[in-house]
């Protein structure tokens, strides 16, 4: 996949996306080559908790979290969504089941069959730039 590509073009080339153990991302992701690799990523290092709702560059969302589930169905399977129930920060826990969620579609890449948080292409990048000059 080029930087270029949409940001939702990850979940266009995945497919069998599901979560091990509430906070593992695994997916079967289409290469450049049409093979199909299985890979998985860790949600916890990257998201957390605040206040019952997801944060993006956080972590540990899992320690404070029940029925976290994806959703990779709305709508015509371009975008995922996390779906949970998180704790509020006083300790308390909302009565809604799907009190937070989060469209990760933007947050993930598909390198080559490989998944990667977003800023991994922008890392990459980096590198390809610096080796040029």
């Amino acid at each position: 996949m080029s930087a270029e590509a949409s940001a939702t073009s990850w979940v266009r080339s995945a497919k069998n996306l599901r979560l091990k153990r509430g906070h593992i991302l695994v997916a079967t992701l289409q290469k450049k080559d049409k093979t199909w690799n299985e890979d998985e990523i860790d949600l916890n290092e990257r998201l957390g908790n605040l206040d019952g709702q997801f944060l993006l560059d956080g972590k540990d969302y899992v320690d404070t979290a029940s029925n976290t589930t994806i959703d990779d169905k709305r709508p015509d399977k371009i975008q995922a969504w996390l779906l949970s129930r998180l704790q509020n920060a006083d300790g308390s826990w909302p009565e809604e089941e799907n009190s937070a969620e989060l469209d990760i579609t933007d947050a993930m890449t598909n390198e080559d069959g490989k998944l990667c948080f977003a800023e991994c292409v922008i890392f990459n990048l980096k590198i390809e730039e610096d080796s040029e000059n």
